[in-house]
């Protein structure tokens, strides 16, 4: 949850949730795999950018599971093919930060 803390704004909802599941699985001693997101189209305007950009995005994500402290498998979650995510950019101290993401699934 580290890497996306640092690179994203406590405002950012998304961001927020997901850093606060993946630190109650860490609390319960549970190991969450696979799930990796890959960007299949990701679109921004063109132009001049002034503090913050809105980026459209296509996004597949990898077959994942949680294992729990003796690696049983808890969960598994299919792959999915098209999740379409919305994310707002901002500028700050020479890097783009998340301030806010939609995802939503096809």
């Amino acid at each position: 949850s580290g890497p996306l803390r640092a690179m994203s704004k406590s405002t950012c909802g998304f961001c927020s949730g997901s850093i606060d599941e993946i630190k109650k699985s860490k609390d319960r001693g549970l190991t969450i795999e696979g799930g990796r997101l890959r960007p299949i189209i990701v679109v921004a305007p063109p132009g001049e950018m002034k503090g913050f950009v809105v980026v459209s995005s296509v996004l597949r994500q990898e077959a994942g599971r949680v294992l729990g402290p003796n690696q049983e498998i808890i969960n598994t979650s299919p792959p999915l093919n098209a999740i379409d995510a919305k994310t707002r950019l901002e500028w700050s101290r020479d890097e783009w930060i998340i301030a806010a993401t939609n995802i939503e699934q096809r």
